[in-house]
């Protein structure tokens, strides 16, 4: 069997993390696989081929397909000689539909990573693709891979058939992300923060529904009712280039107190230093990072969107979206909480995710849908 995976990018994000443990697990079973990005290589990318995985990066201007990215495309493609295309995120899917159209015949499996509650908040670009793969999703992709029952409900509300897809929740790598003794005096020296300050983390790329700006309105009101607390802030674009975050952090006189650290490549060493970790996203389909943040035993506190409320369940807190109020009062819970009450609420979370969102299970469940297929 070989399989071609087609992604969007290969920067940090939650997609390109199951894409990584998805090929991860199948290599172990012996199954060739090629990856192709249609922009860059990414860090993802670089720990692919280091993996020993055939990856090609095409760099085309984000969110357009050029003549000479088509061609190359194409090429790709037909030297790769797959057995299945797996596609990742909208712009990836559209491009496997145009290859099947184009001629390419082998079974096409399509990856929803998102929910599309408010698809009219996307970017412009992005919703145009979505608009054109509703009008696609009908006739040319086999099968539909959607990360969670979120994402599967919204997409079919658009119009996708419900009967293409196929719910597969993401998964971790819980040996990676788990407690680690010395994970709160490693950070705290490594930020330069005072021993026994209050880590609270964040991680989102920059894109308007990850909510940064309420996380750090947030971040401003929590830290008054405190006498140490300093905020962690990860993901792409999330450092001291970005000005507007910049300006938000500096207005709410917080210079001092968030942690600006980009993308991460050891995202377990952050979690294992938090005391608690908040998502203030306004979608979501079944994030990562909570279910990072959770196997390393760190309380969450996450807003009811998507399958984060499922996910979470008795071991955090659920919150209404949109509200720095909100965030606030489930951060005072949580911190309100004894020692030994977070610490019982940190196990759960942990053994939540050791018990139903292993890695392995996740990309199991990705190679049964292939050889369905491929048996057809």
């Amino acid at each position: 069997m070989k399989i071609l995976h087609l992604i969007t990018g290969l920067n940090y994000g939650g997609a390109e993390s199951m894409l990584l443990g998805v090929v991860q697990h199948l290599q172990k079973q012996g199954i060739q696989q090629d990856v192709i990005s249609l922009s860059t290589n990414g860090a993802i990318g670089e720990r692919l081929q280091n993996l020993g995985i055939k990856v090609s990066a095409l760099h085309l201007p984000r969110g357009r397909m050029t003549v000479k990215g088509w061609r190359t495309l194409r090429r790709l493609v037909k030297e790769s000689q797959p057995d299945l295309m797996q596609t990742w995120l909208y712009h990836a899917d559209f491009a496997g539909a145009l290859l099947r159209l184009s001629g390419i015949r082998c079974p096409l499996v399509w990856g929803v990573h998102h929910s599309a509650d408010n698809w009219r908040e996307m970017k412009a670009t992005t919703r145009l693709v979505l608009c054109a793969n509703r009008l696609l999703a009908r006739w040319l992709p086999d099968a539909i891979v959607c990360c969670s029952e979120s994402a599967s409900q919204s997409h079919a509300a658009l119009g996708y058939p419900a009967k293409k897809m196929v719910i597969i929740p993401n998964g971790i790598d819980t040996q990676r992300f788990q407690p680690h003794d010395q994970g709160g005096e490693r950070l705290r020296n490594r930020l330069g923060v005072p021993a026994g300050s209050l880590m609270v983390g964040h991680c989102g790329r920059w894109i308007p529904l990850k909510g940064h700006r309420i996380y750090v309105e947030m971040a401003a009101r929590l830290r008054a009712g405190f006498a140490d607390m300093h905020f962690v802030m990860c993901g792409e674009g999330i450092d001291v280039d970005n000005d507007p975050l910049m300006a938000w952090i500096e207005e709410n006189g917080l210079s001092g107190n968030v942690h600006l650290m980009g993308g991460q490549a050891a995202m377990e060493e952050i979690y294992q230093g938090l005391d608690l970790f908040v998502s203030s996203s306004l979608s979501e389909a079944m994030p990562l990072t909570v279910m990072e943040a959770m196997a390393c035993g760190v309380p969450c506190v996450v807003t009811d969107v998507g399958d984060q409320g499922t996910l979470v369940a008795e071991w955090g807190v659920v919150v209404m979206p949109g509200s720095a109020d909100a965030l606030i009062h489930g951060c005072e819970q949580v911190l309100g909480l004894t020692c030994e009450e977070q610490e019982r609420l940190g196990q759960g979370a942990r053994q939540r995710i050791v018990n139903d969102y292993s890695l392995d299970a996740a990309a199991q469940k990705y190679l049964t849908v292939y050889q369905r297929l491929l048996a057809e």
